[in-house]
Formats: structure tokens, C-alpha cells, sequence
């Protein structure tokens, strides 16, 4: 549930980002929502531990993607949403439950008799024994991917705000927003694993307090007020106008101590109060006198004819009265403000644990027995998923220390072809098992039927492809080979032979040309003869040579090989 309302208050500052732009950030992730939303899949049928399937494929994304993960568990539940769990467990399990789990939660389910609740008496507790044994399924999946989890005192989201908040993780992937209320700056939702890309919608609060002031202390008002895990009810008819107003008209520094002292001052009102209810006050600009009058007749203190200076007491009245109602209202709550809900977001009473953030090298075995009792997966399928992700471990840990020895890996057998998928620029690379050290994990039988499907051969079944960059940095004489084995040879220029003795070869000219050129020399020869003789005559022999002469070099063009 999270805080009511305030995904509506924050969705107008939210930015809608690419998962690629996580690339080499820590992110704390509440597991137990991703187990929730799985489990919570009704409109189809899935099966009994979708969750686990879906867990291993966005750690997968996750992973290939660049963006190291730290995984939180579920402590013990405070007592405080002992119904809240009640009510859950009523709607989620739908699969086959732990026979260790038989006895537990009888009340949710109806196997008991549900006795009333007495004044005073403390709630049952309730140890989560169904979702702990999910949540333990998930912990050994991950394990056989190489991360570990991070185990939470309690609630897993209060763990991973407390973490953000001290920076030792970028952000949150979380649905609840109870992340805020428990100290957290950055959450990332509504994540998103596609073949096309990943997206999350980024809700930084650092860059919403530019814009609005909302901090911590307003959050846990809105939760007491409006309704959270702790109080889903909230104060009954108050919406969500009237508390908005109202953590707008303090400080986030100051919200706090503001409805503690709604009890102190339950007697009395301030004069700011009495002003505000007092009818012969105008509701627009404060001064003396009816408020029909005043728009219809105007104000005398505002100077105006009609109509009065609304800036000077309308907003500031409306503030007094949505505070004056609610606080009515919650005061008829003998215990308002709870002050272990306050507690339970403001007060951290454990110290943060040292984040492993070493990602280990995959257990094949352990992934594929797993996997095979769990989901029913075949090996040759667990080797398929697997396979990518062993990979990118072995040339991420080689790209950062290319001198380690690896007591268990794969050698690269070649370089096939460069790929870019989702505009990386990657390689495809296939491997090889010198060391046999995969043998007899996969039955004969099911390697032969993969053989046997059209397009499928032992070289697609140990390919994978990696980025550029990694590759580069762990395998460089692998890329100097497969680049040396694309490279084309430069062309070579044709030289002019010339014959012996260095002389140049004469062009032969063509017989026609020959014959054209000599009458051309016969002609001009006649004009010069008959210039000396008449010049009149020589005058139009040179116009006739002229056009002859613009003839022949038209013909001699197109002659010419």
C-alpha cells in the first residue's frame, strides 16, 4: 500500500529513463515487492512460482546490463501491521503453502477461531513463516546467479531507504512508497525489462524539494493523515485536498511538531482562528464586514467599489480551516498523533550492515537442480540461461584483473561476428570446454534433440554475445585476431609498362584522321596562294576554310578512338 496518495502528489515530477542509464550503479531492490507482484498475477494463468522466473530474468537484465543489484530481505514485521499482514496473506499463496507453515496465520485463512480483539491487548504476532520460505527460494536462486542478499532487521524498504540515504546505493527499485517515509531519496518504478530496452521511472526527491518543499517529515504526515501500512484508514474524512493544503502551509521541518500540538491546543483557538470562523469577517480580504456585501458593494479598507483584494486573506483563510477540520476530526482519535508510527519511519534503531557488493562466479550445479525441482526446467534449457550470464561474469572479473586465474572457466575459441544488440557494440563469441569441467551435465539425449532442430548446432549452443569494451580489455589478442582475419588486403595500383630502352610507345593515329589533317594543310596552302595573287578572292577562300576547318574538327572528334 505505501503512503496514500502520494504516488499522485510525486507522478507529475517523475522522468521516465532508459535502464542503460543505470549502467555501473548499486541499486537496492525490496525483494519481497517483486515476489508480491508476481504472486499477485490473476488475470491468467502462471505458474505456482512465477516468481521465480521472473525474479531470474530481470537479474539477468539486470546484470548484462551493467547495473550491480543488492537484493534485501524481509525481517520480522513490526507489530504495528500485524492486521495489515493478516489481510494480505488472505489474497496472495494461491500455490501449494510449506508443510512447516501448516499452523501458521489460522486466523487468515479460517483454519481457527478467531477470538475478539480485547481493549488493550496486543495483536498476535505474525512471523511470516509462508512468504520467509518464498523469500528463502528466492535467496538460493540468486545464490546460484553469484549475488548475495542483504538480510533486514525488518521491513525490507526501511533498509534499503537507510541505505540510500547514507549513499550507499544510487537509488531504490521499489514499488511502495514508504521508501520516502522511511528516508529515501531516489526511488526507481514501474521497472521494466524488455527485448527492446528497459525503462524505470526515476522519482528523485532531491529535485522535487527545488520545486515543492517535501521532505521526510511531511511524508510521515501525509502517511498518519491520509493512510499507510501502519493505519491504512488514516483520519476518517479527510481526503486528499485537505492534507495536500495542509503540508503546504508549514515548513517540512516544522509539520511534525504542528500536529503534536493539535492535543495541547484542542481548548482553545489562536486569534488567526477565531477570525477565520468569525462570519461578519469578509472570507476574501480579511477586514470587517459580510462578504456578500463587500463583492457586491466593495471594501472600504481594500479601496475598491466591488469586489475585495483577495490576496490578502482568502488563501490564508482556506490554509486555517483545512487545518481547523482536519485536526477536529483526528483529534477524535484519543491516541492521535501515533507517535510509534512516527517512530517506526524517523527512528533507525539498528546500524547498516557492510554491503557485499562482489558479484561470485555462478553455480551451474546448484542453478540447475534448482531450477529442475522448482520450475521443471530441463538442463539443456537452465544451460541456455545460464550460459550468457557465466560468461559475462568471467570477462567482466578478467576485464577488471586480466592477471587472475580463474579456477573454473571457459576458454573463448573464437571471434564469429561483431553484433550490436540494443545499439551495443558487442561481439559474438563461441566457447569451447577444454577442460571438461561441464561434461555430463546436460543428458546426451536432449543435446541430440537440440542437434536435431533446424539452425541449432554445438557452436550455437556455446555462443554468447559481450560488449566490445569487455572483451577488448580481457580477450585483446582474441580481437586482434578476428580483426587481422577481417582486414582487407590494400589494392594494388596498376603500373604503366613502357617499352624497352625507356622510350615512350607512339600512338598510332587513325588512317581517317590522317587523311583529314592533309586536306586540311591542301587547302590552307590554296588560300595562301591566292592571297598574294587576289585579296578579294582570298577573303572568301578563308571563309570557306574556316567552315571547313570547324567541319573537320567535329569529324576529327568523332574519329578519334
Amino acid at each position: 500500500m505505501g503512503i496514500k496518495d502520494l504516488w499522485n502528489l510525486l507522478t507529475p515530477y517523475c522522468e521516465k529513463k532508459p535502464l542503460f542509464e543505470l549502467n555501473r550503479k548499486v541499486v537496492a531492490i525490496d525483494l519481497s515487492g517483486w515476489v508480491c507482484e508476481s504472486l499477485n498475477v490473476v488475470d491468467y494463468f502462471v505458474h505456482p512460482r512465477f516468481y521465480l522466473r521472473n525474479l531470474f530474468f530481470r537479474t539477468c537484465y539486470l546484470l548484462t546490463t551493467g547495473i550491480v543489484p543488492v537484493f534485501v530481505l524481509e525481517g520480522a514485521a513490526p507489530p504495528l501491521k500485524y492486521g495489515v499482514i493478516i489481510q494480505r496473506n488472505q489474497i496472495q499463496f494461491r500455490g501449494a503453502r510449506p508443510k512447516k507453515a501448516a499452523d501458521c496465520d489460522k486466523e487468515a485463512t479460517g483454519g481457527g477461531k478467531r477470538k475478539q480483539d480485547e481493549p488493550g491487548k496486543r495483536a498476535p504476532e505474525q512471523k511470516r513463516n509462508r512468504f520467509h520460505h518464498v523469500l528463502k527460494q528466492c535467496e538460493e536462486l540468486l545464490s546460484s546467479m553469484g549475488l548475495v542478499c542483504v538480510q533486514a532487521p525488518g521491513e525490507a524498504e526501511a533498509l534499503c531507504a537507510h541505505l540510500n540515504r547514507e549513499n550507499l546505493v544510487h537509488g531504490i527499485i521499489s514499488q511502495d512508497s514508504d521508501c520516502f517515509a522511511y528516508g529515501g531519496v531516489r526511488v526507481y518504478r514501474n521497472f521494466c525489462a524488455s527485448q527492446n530496452g528497459g525503462s524505470v521511472d526515476i522519482y528523485d526527491l532531491e529535485n522535487i524539494r527545488r520545486v515543492m518543499d517535501l521532505g521526510q517529515e511531511k511524508i510521515v504526515v501525509m502517511g498518519i493523515l491520509s493512510g499507510c501500512d501502519y493505519s491504512p484508514a488514516g483520519v476518517p474524512g479527510v481526503g486528499r485536498e485537505l492534507v495536500h493544503r495542509l503540508i503546504r502551509s508549514y515548513p517540512s521541518w516544522e509539520i511534525l511538531d504542528r500536529i503534536r500540538a493539535w492535543r495541547k491546543t484542542a481548548d482553545r483557538l489562536t486569534e488567526l482562528e477565531i477570525k477565520a470562523e468569525d462570519k461578519n469577517v469578509c472570507a476574501d480580504c480579511g477586514h470587517g464586514g459580510k462578504t456578500f456585501v463587500h463583492r457586491r458593494s466593495g471594501c472600504a479598507d481594500c479601496r475598491t467599489k466591488a469586489g475585495c483584494d483577495e490576496s490578502r486573506w482568502k488563501n490564508q483563510r482556506a490554509n486555517i480551516k483545512a487545518e481547523l477540520d482536519i485536526k477536529r476530526k483526528a483529534l477524535q482519535d484519543p491516541e492521535f498523533p501515533s507517535e510509534a508510527i512516527i517512530d517506526e519511519f524517523m527512528v533507525r534503531p539498528y546500524e547498516l550492515p557492510t554491503l557485499d557488493l562482489t558479484w561470485r562466479q555462478p553455480n551451474f550445479v546448484k542453478f540447475i537442480r534448482s531450477m529442475a525441482a522448482l520450475l521443471q526446467w530441463n538442463e539443456i534449457y537452465c544451460f541456455q540461461k545460464l550460459l550468457p550470464l557465466f560468461t559475462r561474469w568471467q570477462i567482466v572479473t578478467l576485464s577488471h584483473c586480466p592477471s587472475k586465474r580463474l579456477s573454473i572457466a571457459l576458454e573463448p575459441s573464437y571471434i564469429k561476428k561483431k553484433r550490436s544488440p540494443k545499439g551495443v557494440a558487442s561481439y559474438e563469441i563461441v566457447w569451447k570446454d577444454n577442460a571438461s569441467i561441464f561434461a555430463g551435465l546436460v543428458p546426451d539425449e536432449q543435446i541430440q534433440e537440440f542437434m536435431a532442430e533446424a539452425g541449432n548446432s554445438l557452436e550455437t549452443l556455446w555462443s554468447t554475445i559481450e560488449p566490445q569494451q569487455l572483451v577488448e580489455s580481457a580477450y585483446s589478442e582474441l580481437v586482434e585476431a578476428f580483426l587481422a582475419s577481417k582486414a582487407k588486403p590494400a589494392k594494388k595500383k596498376a603500373k604503366k609498362t613502357q617499352p624497352e630502352g625507356g622510350a615512350r610507345k607512339k600512338t598510332t593515329k587513325d588512317p581517317k584522321q590522317k587523311r583529314l589533317e592533309e586536306f586540311l594543310i591542301v587547302i590552307s596552302s590554296d588560300v595562301t596562294e591566292a592571297a598574294e595573287e587576289d585579296p578579294q578572292e582570298s577573303g572568301k577562300k578563308l571563309e570557306i576554310l574556316y567552315d571547313l576547318s570547324t567541319s573537320i574538327a567535329g569529324l576529327n572528334l568523332s574519329v578519334a578512338p
